[in-house]
């Protein structure tokens, strides 16, 4: 193992949403979480406290003041000046006039008041408050806006940022105006905001550097004193045209640092630990950025109050000094660096328990432990395999990770942008939308829609109302409406006219009292609130009036989600159906998002109750669901599918529940899904496609969890059990989200279609179309690697030919060889070779690149270092191997021998705060790979350097005279350590386990292979794993507990209480095993070796379980019907092996013995004989080496089932036949008994023979 792979290998990803990519984030402390409201989650206290200031929270941002709301004289309808300028400024259109100067000085002015009466450190009599109620003009201003930056600590700033942003960016609205090309920076800006409100937990180290880009913001308000934006300064340029520029880049610089924010805060906890220092160097640079850009502004600007225009140049330098004093950069950076929240408390004390941070990157038990700690905390489903995986994926370099990150990351800015800019277009006042003059009547008045203004001022509520009384107020007020229309009508003997909107009170009624009340009433509490009513109202399609908003969500949502749910099955259907005719290669991409995806999938649309509506009901809410499913696609899109965690989600739907967008999201995904695995069947696709698929699955099913979570919360606190709730709220959509046993059942229990599997290659100009759907390029078929084998030659550069002593001895191409000394392993992996030269950088500095030849496919990595010559002649090298796939970064360090051929040291891993853990010794030589791989352990020659080297000099010289003969003998060694080292690698991964003999050899196979043989050999386990018909993710062996790969054995006759089949690998010693309860603690009686299995070759989902086994039971009667209808076997002296010699194996064409195999999925009987079958199958005629198999063996005969009374019955009669039996065999004992008797009478009474001369007829004569 190369210390690149102290971290576990790339594994599959479980199913369960941890998925790739997993959620879990780094929670601050000290900062309760935030989302925009509507958003996927909880509503945060941040929200709440918007809601109690009276303020609309459909927009952080574009916030209505009760000045800029007011109607205006002739009525027109009145719109938040801030918003009303959002479009101006982003098209670059001058809006300012001389005129509009009072009112801008007056938006200004409100929200500097605003800011300061948030701001702790402007509460009157305090120092900074007596400042700046002594400042005037824009002075007053400015001091306002950038009081709250001077606070007792950086804390509290980071606490009050989503309060004060809001009121910043509304007057750089007013500034703006004047100034357009601000727009740039300040739409990032709000874009930027809006996605950190967005995300359901913030990071305080996020928001420390969010808060130093809003004190650069805070500048921008300095140009209010330039009124006159055609005015130039000293070196008569316009400030548009100084500062336009500057302006591009710190909109760059905001996006460059908010990309960088959303890698940190998508990353696991322990990552964020491990890794901590590496990415708080990143925010260190980016919080100096911003100074410089603040410092920056303030000169561009200083040049125009140099002129002294406007007269404001004393003040401007009084409130630059007053800046300067309250935004030290140095506390946010010490922030930055110091702070921990409460929830990574804990893992830090582990980590430095086990060490530090270098000390657990290098120890994979370590990494294993914390990562199932992590596991265990109460935030979702975990698999190992995954976490690990996502784990991995997190501790990459911070700059590789945000490369790699930007362009998603720009496309979700851009989804925000877009969004910004449409609300500000589209803001209007609705025909049935109330103009808010003043709120002084009283909180009726808050109300937007005229018809719940009505109601709600009638019943005399106040700020809430509970939701049933509100739903039956809504419900008489339309009816009653229509009632007197009629009657009106009917005295004026007028024809009544119907209402366009009639139709819709058939669905405002009690029978849908429920869900109504659920769209009103956001969060499940019971009552309505005017910010929920208001909601509510206004998120409706422009064109439709409240009834039918009100039907839509009545009946039409329930509708649409259930001809949804159809939409979805059906592609699930087909994508099923394609698993027979995915390229090899693609095979184990495609079975693993099945794996992953499916059964969350229906977790999660499974429960939802369907209802049916007549067509011409359908077609009144047609165009609403086509213009959401046009605008989730077009978002889509724009982010090329990657919803990678809630935020994305929330971006791409907008504000609302979850359940609002649910169905046609997953729709449009398993639409797009279904492209690319119609790719898969030709094309070889890079893996990374269907990742993302499946954690776009994820992502939607976590947020539904997030939503049952929340909502289950609510029920809690109101002492009613959620779980029965969930049966009957939500068209019971939420029953079974989290619920996986229930779920499991309901699957193994639902009639599912029977699934007809696709074995035609579809059409080229198909295949063509669907490539546009792929965001990463087609990859080439694998093959072993033999390029290592081609002879190398080292080519000095320039560098290397002017390089001195002690550089100069160390270039050329080097062998290498680590350890590990506890315990002790020699070596730790294969060997690796590097060809050092002196870096460009400086004559005194080496580089090199190499690869870590053990991992399948090749690990590269680059190699920089130093040397230094110690007083005494000793010279010393350090070499730092570091990789973008590993966690940290390898340091060799050792001394060269007398001659120049040999380093030896020890190598450990090295952190960004210069900690250096020790891992064990290294060799680095210029040996021949064949000398070198006889080398003994380093220890060895610690405790006899004699004999050590005696060995190596005799092992080395024997391996040299085998391999110049070129014997036979040298071959054969050379393919059974290919053969070998080849079986090792895939048991490693797949099992089954290694025993200490394995072990043992492994090593020794590990030492003696070169670097060419060991990319190689790593090369055809690759190959050869991608050429196997299938590896079942999930699922391990139930005797040896392997993953199983290739062949898996379902037992027919165990039934589990978990509903999980009985798994045996093709192992002929696990398929002779008993499996106890022991072993399996949900069997209800041990599996015994004579139970009917069946064999798969291909991965079987709970989805195709009833099909699986109606076929194997279907297919097992009709061998034996096919045995039965053929004369009896042969019976030979052992009648265990019995054979039936009229049928013939379709492999070696043999007789088929007991036991067999018999295809299930030809129409013909094929069998196979055991022999054949564990070669890993056969493909002949029409029979493929996938096709399922059922084992036939010889049957027992049964006794037929009886009732209680027939056995008794039956028993009688035997007792009956037994007691005639002993009686006639008693009748015949007593017979013989009687003439026994009768001889021994006879020969008593025969008379004896006295003394005297025998006669010659006597017998003894």
């Amino acid at each position: 193992m190369s210390p690149f792979h102290i971290l576990p290998k790339r594994r599959a990803k479980n199913g369960t949403p941890d998925s790739p990519r997993d959620d879990a984030q780094s929670q601050a402390a000290s900062v309760s979480p935030l989302s925009i409201p509507g958003a996927v989650g909880s509503i945060s206290s941040h929200q709440s406290r918007i809601r109690s200031a009276g303020r609309s929270t459909l927009d952080p941002i574009h916030e209505p003041s009760s000045q800029t709301a007011s109607a205006e004289g002739n009525g027109a309808p009145a719109q938040s000046a801030s918003v009303s300028h959002s479009a101006s400024s982003v098209s670059g259109t001058t809006h300012h006039e001389s005129g509009d100067d009072d009112h801008v000085n007056e938006a200004i002015d409100e929200a500097a008041q605003e800011l300061r009466a948030r701001s702790p450190a402007a509460k009157p009599g305090s120092k900074l408050g007596k400042k700046i109620g002594a400042l005037v003009g824009i002075g007053q201003t400015a001091n306002g806006l950038v009081s709250s930056l001077e606070t007792d600590s950086i804390q509290n700033a980071v606490n009050g940022f989503f309060e004060s942003v809001p009121v910043l960016v509304r007057a750089l609205d007013e500034i703006a105006k004047i100034h357009p090309f601000i727009s740039v920076a300040l739409l990032a800006f709000k874009a930027v905001y809006t996605f950190e409100m967005k995300r359901s937990e913030n990071d305080s180290k996020v928001i420390a550097l969010y808060v130093e880009m809003k004190d650069m913001m805070t500048v921008l308000l300095e140009l209010k004193s330039i009124k006159d934006p055609s005015a130039v300064d000293v070196e008569g340029i316009a400030v548009e045209g100084r500062m336009q520029g500057l302006i591009k880049q710190i909109a760059e610089d905001i996006k460059r640092c908010a990309n960088v924010c959303d890698v940190w805060s998508k990353m696991r906890s322990l990552a964020k630990v491990l890794k901590a220092p590496f990415w708080e160097s990143n925010f260190v640079d980016l919080v100096n950025l911003f100074a410089q850009r603040r410092a920056d502004l303030q000169f561009a600007m200083s040049m125009h109050a140099m002129r002294g225009i406007d007269g404001v140049s004393d003040q401007l330098k009084g409130i630059s000094r007053l800046m300067e004093e309250r935004t030290n950069p140095e506390q946010i950076i010490y922030f930055i660096q110091t702070y921990v929240s409460q929830e990574d408390q804990h893992l830090y004390k582990q980590v430095t328990l086990r060490g530090g941070a270098a000390a657990v990157l290098h120890d994979q038990c370590a990494l294993e432990e914390l990562t199932a700690e992590g596991a265990r905390e109460p935030s979702g489903e975990h698999d190992g395999a995954s976490d690990l995986r996502s784990l991995q994926a997190d501790l990459r370099d911070p700059a590789e990770a945000a490369n790699e990150n930007l362009p998603s990351f720009e496309r979700k800015l851009e989804i925000l942008q877009r969004q910004i800019v449409e609300d500000t277009e589209k803001i209007m006042v609705r025909e049935s939308d109330r103009v808010i003059e003043s709120v002084t009547s009283g909180p009726h008045d808050r109300i937007l829609d005229k018809d719940i203004y009505t109601i709600w001022k009638e019943m005399g509520w106040r700020g809430s109302v509970k939701t049933r009384h509100f739903v039956l107020a809504l419900r008489d007020f339309y009816h009653d409406r229509v009632e007197e229309s009629k009657r009106k009508e009917a005295a004026s003997d007028v024809a009544y006219t119907s209402d366009a909107d009639a139709w819709s009170l058939e669905f405002i009624s009690m029978k849908w009292l429920q869900s109504i009340s659920e769209a009103f009433d956001d969060d499940a509490s019971g009552f309505v609130t005017i910010a929920e009513a208001n909601d509510f109202t206004s998120s409706r399609p422009t064109n439709w009036s409240l009834p039918r908003w009100i039907a839509y969500w009545a009946v039409g949502w329930q509708n649409t989600a259930t001809i949804y749910k159809e939409k979805i099955y059906k592609i699930v259907d087909s994508m099923f159906a394609l698993k027979p005719c995915i390229h090899p290669q693609n095979r184990q991409m495609v079975e693993r998002y099945l794996n992953h995806t499916w059964e969350q999938l229906m977790f999660s649309t499974m429960p939802l109750e369907p209802l049916t509506l007549l067509d011409k009901v359908q077609r009144r809410f047609g165009d609403y669901v086509v213009s959401e499913e046009t605008r989730l696609k077009r978002n889509l899109e724009t982010i090329r599918y990657r919803v990678d965690d809630l935020t994305t989600l929330s971006i791409v739907t907008g504000p609302g529940r979850i359940e609002k967008y649910l169905f046609p999201l997953l729709y449009l995904m398993l639409q797009r899904d279904l492209q690319i695995l119609k790719i898969c069947r030709h094309h070889i696709v890079d893996e990374r496609e269907l990742w993302d698929c499946g954690d776009n699955i994820l992502t939607v099913v976590n947020a539904c969890k997030t939503r049952k979570q929340s909502l289950g919360e609510t029920f809690s606190h109101q002492g009613w059990i959620p779980q029965e709730q969930f049966k009957s709220k939500y068209c019971r959509l939420f029953e079974l989200t989290d619920d996986w046993k229930e779920g499991r059942k309901r699957l193994y229990d639902a009639k599912l279609a029977h699934i007809h599997y696709d074995e035609s290659s579809g059409t080229a100009g198909e295949e063509k179309s669907d490539l546009s759907a792929l965001n990463h390029p087609l990859k080439e078929p694998y093959r072993p690697e033999v390029e290592q084998y081609i002879a190398k030659q080292y080519v000095e550069t320039d560098e290397d030919r002017m390089a001195q002593s002690p550089i100069k001895e160390i270039l050329g191409t080097w062998y290498s060889l680590l350890s590990k000394r506890n315990p002790p392993e020699w070596p730790m992996g294969p060997m690796f070779t590097v060809e050092i030269h002196v870096a460009k950088r400086g004559p005194y500095e080496l580089e090199a690149v190499g690869s870590m030849p053990d991992s399948m496919r090749g690990i590269t990595f680059t190699l920089g270092g130093n040397a230094e010559t110690t007083a005494h002649g000793e010279t010393y090298y350090t070499l730092h191997l570091s990789s973008t796939f590993q966690a940290y970064i390898v340091e060799l360090r050792g001394k060269m021998s007398k001659s120049p051929t040999l380093i030896e040291g020890v190598w450990g891993g090295v952190g960004k705060e210069a900690t250096h853990t020790e891992v064990g010794p290294f060799v680095l030589t210029r040996m021949t790979p064949e000398v070198l791989s006889c080398r003994p352990a380093p220890w060895k020659f610690e405790q006899n350097r004699i004999r050590a080297l005696w060995r190596f000099a005799l092992s080395a010289t024997r391996q040299q005279v085998l391999r110049s003969t070129y014997s036979w003998k040298f071959f054969k060694q050379r393919r059974t350590a290919r053969l070998r080292y080849v079986e090792f690698i895939l048991r490693e991964r797949f099992g089954p386990r290694l025993s200490a003999e394995d072990e043992v050899e492994y090593q020794g196979l590990i030492r003696s292979l070169s670097p060419a043989d060991a990319r190689f050999y790593a090369s055809l386990a690759e190959h050869q794993l991608l050429q196997t018909a299938c590896v079942h993710h999930g699922y391990e062996c139930d005797n040896c507990s392997c993953q199983i790969r290739g062949s898996r054995m379902v037992c027919m006759t165990c039934a589990t209480r978990s509903l999980d089949t009985l798994d045996l690998c093709s192992d002929p010693r696990c398929l002779a095993s008993t499996v106890t309860p022991t072993q399996r603690s949900d069997l209800a009686s041990p599996h015994l070796p004579t139970h009917d299995i069946f064999q798969l070759r291909k991965t079987m989902y709970m989805r195709e379980r009833q099909q699986y086994d109606a076929q194997v039971r279907e297919a097992l009667r009709r061998s034996h019907a096919t045995l039965d209808e053929l004369d009896a076997p042969d019976s030979g002296p052992n009648t265990s092996s019995m054979v039936n010699r009229k049928l013939r194996c379709l492999g070696c064409e043999g007789g088929v013995k007991w036991p067999c195999w018999y295809c299930v999925e030809c129409d013909d009987d094929v069998f196979l004989c055991v022999a054949c079958d564990i070669k890993g199958g056969i493909t002949k005629n029409q029979h493929k080496e996938t096709h399922t198999l059922v084992r036939c063996q010889a049957r027992m005969r049964e006794e037929p089932q009886l009732s209680i009374e027939q056995r008794m019955e039956a028993l009688e009669t035997r007792f009956g036949t037994m007691h005639d039996s002993l009686y006639h065999r008693l009748d015949g004992l007593e017979a013989q008994l009687s003439r026994i008797q009768e001889l021994l009478e006879s020969a008593v009474s025969r008379p004896m023979l006295g003394p005297g001369p025998r006669s010659a007829s006597h017998p003894w004569t």
